[in-house]
């Protein structure tokens, strides 16, 4: 067990509150004072405001010892806290997943299955787009944006109802229900049935649960993690739609030259018919062994259910106190938060702060080269398209796994300046490096190396924080209504992009168009240096008094 010490000027033993206790033994005049902390304890406030008393000698010595010590210490919740000698307390330090019941890991593993059929979408198109034309008899030059983008367009209109969806019925219920249409989706896609016009139905099919699962998935890994690991289960959810990219790239590596004909024809139907496989997995996961969000039961006045469901996910060492620490109200305040609620001035940081960072996310430029990655390799002069785009997701994913680890240590805030620095830098160099005539003969390998620069960049910060950020800074009484608005904005951000760079393509050429979002990623990171506010660490009810105070330092 991890232990912290401080000082204290006499003997005593200080009950910190359920599950906390502290010895206190008299070394050379001082008192050095070794206090575990077990189980879903006070806020971080709280403790500091204890430990302070503590640590110089306020607390009655009457009080110091009470029974609720004796419960024993569950293993299953564990941190570390650092006191210094004038009481003041930093931060918990992040525990591993590890620590707490089984359920929790598979809540989260279940969750996260949505994230991977959101990226293998995303991304299975891009080796397999020609064939898909030639089968179809349709031109890639006037279909393939909008076999792209409709995708886009179902996933924007998914996500403006999401919100509500989420809001009425609980994440995990929802998530539920997105298995529907997106079994649906991909097998009309696989089947291709009235041609162009077929893949087409079965794409925006697809896209509707995609949006509805955009919204559900950030908010049930919010509402389950524990606020020490809030920051790294939240990035996952970034790192498994890399995952599911990935999946959809090295699926398509037979397409760039071994399957050809009737192989090649079976082949793409069969990459779009595997995509109802993590929609299974996630439905039975979550029948069979996960609860609902104790934050939207608690929400919803069903106090029992949301202690039951706090229980299995975090241990029964979790207190009620924890639990309304993380729905930030009480069992009474069930009422759920209205536009008018949510457009109240002192909500406009909180809009800000959450709406920002995804929205902006989609003008970093990324999706150009996870869609249009092939294209854009090709016309470098790189010898196997296919294999470079491969690159870019492995490239990706390993950066976002970082993440993941960097999330709950290096802070939100670090972590995306760092990213739109480096993601603005390498767009900049890629839109000189194609501009140059001298530098013609190596184009390939150098876009290549940039681009995996960027990605690196993209990985760590600019693809998984953002999602994180908004799960955080949003309250939990309407948080449904506005993720929905601000995701809703996203996919129509995502869509204006997917159908706008062909277009930029044609005006300015690649170097050109890589040129103009590196403005507008230098632009970005201007803006987030000037207004994000680190969120690392703190509980739910805490960030919100804090972005709502008129104290908003950083």
């Amino acid at each position: 067990m991890r232990q912290f010490s401080f000082l204290a000027p006499r003997a005593v033993a200080v009950e910190l509150r359920h599950h906390e206790y502290a010895r206190v033994r008299h070394t050379g005049g001082s008192l050095r004072t070794t206090a575990a902390f077990v189980g879903c304890g006070p806020s971080a406030s709280r403790r500091r405001r204890l430990a302070a008393r503590a640590g110089h000698g306020r607390v009655d010595p009457a009080r110091l010892i009470a029974p609720t010590v004796a419960r024993p210490c569950s293993n299953r919740r564990r941190t570390s806290i650092a006191c210094s000698a004038d009481g003041d307390m930093p931060s918990e330090q992040p525990v591993s997943i590890t620590s707490y019941p089984a359920a929790l890991m598979v809540s989260v593993t279940a969750c996260l299955m949505g994230a991977v059929v959101f990226g293998y979408h995303l991304g299975v198109l891009n080796t397999t787009q020609t064939v898909i034309a030639s089968d179809l008899n349709f031109s890639l030059q006037t279909m393939g944006s909008f076999i792209v983008s409709i995708l886009l367009l179902g996933s924007a209109i998914g996500a403006l109802v999401g919100g509500q969806i989420t809001s009425k019925f609980g994440p995990k219920t929802t998530l539920m229900l997105t298995a529907l249409p997106l079994i649906v989706g991909a097998l009309t896609s696989a089947s291709a049935i009235g041609g162009a016009v077929g893949i087409l139905a079965g794409r925006l099919i697809t896209g509707l649960g995609i949006g509805i699962s955009s919204v559900a998935v950030p908010i049930y890994l919010s509402e389950t993690s524990p606020t020490p690991l809030r920051g790294t289960i939240g990035s996952l959810n970034q790192f498994m739609i890399c995952f599911g990219c990935l999946l959809a790239f090295v699926f398509g590596i037979p397409m760039e030259s071994s399957l050809t004909g009737p192989a090649a024809t079976a082949w793409w139907k069969g990459m779009f018919a595997v995509a109802v496989v993590p929609s299974i997995v996630q439905v039975v996961l979550f029948k069979l062994f996960c609860p609902e969000s104790p934050v939207w039961l608690l929400q919803k006045g069903l106090t029992d259910e949301a202690k039951e469901a706090a229980d299995t996910l975090w241990g029964d060492a979790a207190s009620s106190e924890d639990l309304e620490a993380q729905g930030e109200s009480s069992p009474e305040e069930v009422e759920e938060g209205t536009w008018s609620e949510v457009l109240q001035p002192k909500n406009r940081l909180i809009l800000t702060l959450a709406a920002a960072p995804p929205i902006l996310q989609q003008f970093t430029g990324i999706n150009t080269v996870i869609f249009y990655a092939a294209v854009v390799f090709q016309k470098a002069g790189l010898s196997s398209p296919i294999l470079g785009t491969v690159i870019i997701g492995v490239v990706n994913i390993l950066a976002t796994f970082i993440a993941t680890l960097l999330s709950d240590k290096a802070g939100r805030r670090p972590l995306m300046l760092w990213s739109w620095l480096i993601m603005s830098t390498c767009l900049g160099a890629l839109s000189l490096a194609l501009l140059v005539p001298a530098l013609e003969p190596v184009s390939g390998v150098l876009c290549l190396g940039l681009i995996v620069v960027y990605v690196m960049g993209f990985g760590i910060g600019a693809g998984p924080v953002p999602w994180v950020y908004l799960s955080e800074v949003l309250p939990a009484r309407f948080k449904g209504v506005a993720s929905s608005a601000i995701i809703g904005c996203h996919w129509t951000a995502n869509l204006c992009v997917g159908l706008s760079f062909p277009l930029l393509l044609n005006l300015f050429g690649i170097g050109g168009s890589y040129g103009i979002y590196a403005i507008l990623n230098f632009a970005t990171l201007a803006f987030f240096y000037k207004v994000l506010v680190e969120t690392k660490g703190m509980s739910l009810s805490e960030l919100e008094r804090k972005l709502t105070s008129d104290d908003k330092t950083q």
